[in-house]
């Protein structure tokens, strides 16, 4: 059989996006879906019936993937949360199937409709040793009687929404239904994200709380002093599969809020200081006198950290300014005008310079850990022998400051508690301690990913470093990791307005008088609305 090409007109990218793929329609049609700019905003692009053009665009607002037609559906989309038939910015379309109801992952996925509302469906996932786990399901129609565990989440991560596909296919009594803030958002008309966050925090601390809430951006330490989180720890101990001792405790006691656990994370990162031996020794930790004074010296010269970022991360660790109990704090006290000029005057070298060493200048740099291949390179920046000081702090304690991945917590007054406990400690499983970009904290994880991260099997090869990872490489790592003792951004509200304002000094517009002045009365009232 002899074919004929026929050109169409060629595709410009003013005309609906970027081609992202194609599909066929149920009319056997032969489509293309694009995107704008490389966001979740599509079009679908029909070829027209004669071949020779294309027809006019539909619009189907934010999706994730399109997909082939079948039956009575001209093509399918998955928006994030749902599968739907023919849906548009006009169309809500016909919907499927929840995608967490599935029990698969949403990373490369691939839909088959079948006949009689069957589906077909092939979805996998990376982890950070780089394996892809692909997991296969067919979907036929029918009723799910289980519990329904509400979640909320303003921005799930494929790690939440990896976690509840899991739970959902392993659990016979209980389903997560997942929403995801921000799609609602973005579907509700609001351009004020900030504005609508604030409406939804006055949900919850009004009582509207969902059974489960992902408390990444959210102010957790009101809502657990409030009563309104559920503490965890008596959970972790009666759990016969759990032993806390397979843990890095020490994770646990970070995202502790007096004495309280209101979440638990899959992984966390590290944020520390690495400086050479030369200028520090061997010791770990340091005051913030002889940080100064090491400076004040020109001995000792910071690379790649702000002004704003850093006073973020001392605050992390000083506790003195602000006394949760009693809604008070003390902006306006002295040795805080003292910290604002000790970080204003961090002289950040932007993007590193690694030259500074031939030059005789001894350099303290500033890394973000997700890996060990972050301490290897850090490591093998200062010959082999960088010594992990830390932060500095008033007593001279080494600082290392976690951040974690997501803040997974249950309302103090859900229903079905055993339900949501069973979903929460699936965090603290090895699946998903080794499904993130970052620490696992469980030690066996811990082992598993540092030496596929040895043995060349990481997502963090081939970037930014790729010589070898040492023993002690290894060592510094579990050392760091063992050794982090605070959480940043216990509260994101605060810590915002710190560095909002202290900004104003940083760049010249206030005094650092000016600044604590009219932090300490903002600062007040902030503390009285969390109360």
């Amino acid at each position: 059989m002899r074919t004929l090409p026929v050109p169409l007109r060629s595709w410009r990218k003013s005309d609906a996006g970027i081609p992202m793929g194609a599909i066929t329609t149920a009319r056997g049609q032969v489509a293309i879906f694009s995107t704008q700019d490389g966001g979740y905003s599509y079009s679908l692009v029909p070829i027209n019936k004669e071949g020779t053009g294309w027809d006019e665009a539909i619009e189907l607002g934010e999706v994730m993937a399109v997909f082939d037609g079948a039956g009575q559906a001209d093509y399918y989309v998955y928006d994030r949360v749902n599968f739907s038939a023919n849906i548009s910015r006009e169309d809500e379309g016909d919907r499927m199937f929840a995608w967490a109801d599935l029990g698969l992952p949403n990373g490369d996925i691939h839909v088959f409709p079948q006949a009689e509302g069957r589906f077909l469906v092939l979805a996998g996932s990376f982890s950070q040793s780089q394996l892809l786990y692909y997991e296969f399901c067919s979907i036929e129609p029918g009723q799910d009687d289980r519990t329904v565990l509400t979640m909320l989440s303003l921005e799930p991560s494929d790690s939440i929404r990896e976690a509840v596909a899991l739970f959902n296919k392993s659990s016979r009594d209980y389903r997560v239904e997942l929403t995801d803030y921000s799609y609602i958002w973005s579907k509700s008309g609001e351009t004020d994200w900030d504005e609508a966050i604030m409406k939804l925090n006055t949900e919850l601390i009004s009582g509207k709380i969902p059974d489960i809430i992902d408390l990444e951006g959210l102010p957790y330490m009101a809502y657990s002093r409030r009563g309104l989180l559920e503490d965890l720890y008596p959970y972790l101990e009666r759990d016969p599969n759990i032993d806390m001792d397979d843990y890095f405790q020490n994770v646990f006691q970070a995202m502790s809020i007096d004495g309280k656990l209101p979440y638990v994370t899959s992984s966390v990162r590290v944020f520390t200081m690495f400086a050479p031996p030369e200028v520090v020794g061997s010791q770990r930790g340091w005051t913030l006198e002889k940080f100064q004074q090491l400076r004040d010296d020109g001995i000792l010269v910071v690379d790649g950290l702000e002004p704003a970022r850093f006073l973020e991360l001392l605050m992390a660790a000083d506790e003195d300014f602000v006394d949760w109990q009693t809604g008070t704090c003390s902006f306006d006290d002295p040795r805080f005008i003292e910290l604002l000029e000790l970080c204003k005057n961090m002289d950040a070298i932007e993007g590193g310079n690694p030259s500074l060493m031939g030059e005789g200048i001894s350099s303290c740099a500033y890394t973000p850990l997700f890996s060990a291949v972050f301490v290897a390179e850090a490591n093998a920046r200062f010959g082999g022998n960088a010594v992990p000081i830390g932060f500095p702090s008033v007593s001279g304690e080494p600082v290392h400051i976690l951040a974690t991945e997501n803040r997974i917590g249950f309302s103090a007054t859900c229903q079905h508690k055993d339900g949501a406990w069973a979903f929460v400690r699936s965090f603290l499983e090895p699946r998903m301690q080794e499904s993130g970009i970052s620490f696992p904290y469980l030690n066996s994880s811990f082992e598993k990913i540092t030496q596929a991260a040895v043995a060349g099997n990481t997502i963090w090869r081939g970037g930014m470093y790729n010589g070898p990872i040492t023993d002690r490489d290894v060592e510094l790592t579990r050392e760091i990791l063992s050794g982090t003792n605070y959480c940043l951004n216990s509260d994101r509200g605060l810590s915002d307005l710190i560095v909002e304002m202290a900004s104003e000094y940083f760049s010249g517009q206030k005094s650092a008088q000016e600044v604590c002045r009219d932090l300490q009365q903002r600062a007040t009232l902030y503390l009285a609305e969390q109360k």
